[in-house]
């Protein structure tokens, strides 16, 4: 019913004018009979000429269709019960014969006959509804609702389809009518073949529910069709981190980035470890944030290897406690080696830049530092092996300057950082 009544409201949020001169001359439409179908036929097409619509263009043979259809709906007497004339569906049939060419009477009548048990004569004013109005999405929605009810659910999804590629702002009532009435995505997203805007918003409404096994087929369901993008792939490597499903988020980063994936996950653990490509903002890859006193981007002028690296200018203007380049990591229990290449110019003060890795869940498990660049100093190497310890899955490794204790703690300079690498080191390797 929550579906039906969403249905209804949008249908009633497109707006409908009743033409100058309404079908109100013709006595008992609904219970004409058939040898009164010319007279229809005739009045059908004076009604086309003075009606004026705001919304949709009715031509002649529109309102001819429509009598015919009317007529159709007729035939449909003797099967099932009867109404009778002054309740409700008596005043929705005369609400039709004013406006026989109106799609939204259609679908009042046919909600009334569903209501009333006549599912045949309802179905068939619903099938008028929506010959009428191809493009109106309102009509599409309660049309859907009539299906979803009856189980229908191949009619439903056609239906919801239609108002997908036409309209965004019912997505998440379509969603929820998919939730309550499909039993699989699987039979959801072949309905939505064609639409990626559709298509990528039904599967932040799986995120937001946190339905990993249908997020599972649906991202794959988008990859296969090129529906994905950064944002969609950082949201779902979120959901995956959050219900700690760390090696298949690895597998599903290690897939999306592709031929630009470089030597990730193996043997570096460290995703983009050359700053090569536009940052995603996903979790396992760097992650940059804003901070006061120092500007951090990709710089092509100077890069070790590659035609990138990650520079970093500090303005002078603060003790700045830095640690805005930060990137999350799969580890298991065992030995690993992290190093990377720094250059240096004019760094001042006794706190230089140097990397930081720890527990992303308890620094109490992992928290070690690599050795500091102060000054200027040409490409260098700086690194730091480490044990991972029981119980830690997530590390961080972030690019780091600590705040100086010193008077003059004001910082200014230029800091390069490339090729940066965390690798597991086989038991019994010596250093």
């Amino acid at each position: 019913m929550a579906y039906t009544r969403a249905a209804r409201k949008l249908s009633q949020s497109v707006p409908r004018r009743r033409g100058k001169a309404s079908y109100a001359s013709v006595t008992s439409v609904i219970g004409c009979s058939p040898g009164e179908h010319s007279s229809l036929v005739n009045r059908a097409r004076c009604y086309s000429q003075v009606s004026v619509r705001k919304d949709f263009l009715w031509p002649a043979a529109t309102s001819i269709a429509t009598i015919l259809a009317i007529s159709s709906l007729i035939s449909l007497r003797d099967k099932q019960k009867t109404p009778e004339p002054g309740g409700r569906l008596g005043a929705l049939e005369k609400a039709l014969r004013q406006e026989p060419a109106s799609p939204y009477r259609w679908c009042d009548l046919g909600e009334a006959f569903f209501e009333e048990g006549q599912q045949e004569r309802a179905r068939y004013c619903f099938f008028e509804a929506k010959r009428l109005a191809p493009n109106l999405p309102g009509i599409w929605m309660r049309a859907s609702a009539f299906h979803f009810r009856i189980g229908e659910i191949h009619e439903a999804l056609q239906s919801t389809a239609k108002v997908l590629a036409i309209v965004p702002d019912f997505d998440e009532a379509i969603f929820e009518g998919y939730d309550r009435h499909v039993p699989a995505v699987s039979d959801v997203v072949p309905g939505l073949e064609g639409n990626r805007r559709a298509s990528q918003a039904y599967f932040r409404h799986i995120l937001r529910a946190e339905r990993t096994a249908d997020a599972d087929i649906t991202w794959k369901w988008l990859r296969h069709r090129s529906f994905t993008d950064d944002q969609l792939a950082a949201a779902y490597l979120d959901l995956l981190l959050k219900h700690r499903m760390f090696a298949t988020v690895v597998e599903t980063w290690a897939s999306y980035q592709g031929e630009h994936r470089g030597d990730y996950p193996y043997p570096n653990l460290l995703s983009n470890a050359g700053f090569e490509n536009e940052l995603t903002g996903a979790a396992l890859d760097w992650k940059i944030s804003d901070v006061s006193g120092a500007a951090t981007l990709r710089d092509r002028s100077c890069a070790r290897s590659g035609a990138y690296a990650l520079h970093i200018v500090f303005q002078g203007v603060g003790n700045v406690d830095y640690g805005h380049v930060v990137q999350t990591v799969y580890v298991r229990l065992g030995e690993y080696e992290l190093q990377a290449f720094v250059r240096t110019a004019g760094l001042t003060t006794n706190e230089g830049i140097r990397l930081h890795v720890f527990d992303a869940e308890s620094s109490a498990r992992l928290d070690v530092y690599t050795e500091q660049l102060t000054g200027t100093n040409d490409w260098t190497r700086i690194e730091r092996r480490f044990r991972v310890p029981a119980g830690t899955n997530l590390i961080k490794v972030q690019v780091c300057r600590r705040p100086s204790l010193k008077f003059d703690n004001k910082i200014r300079g230029n800091a390069w950082i490339d090729a940066v690498s965390l690798r597991n080191i086989p038991e019994g390797t010596s250093q």
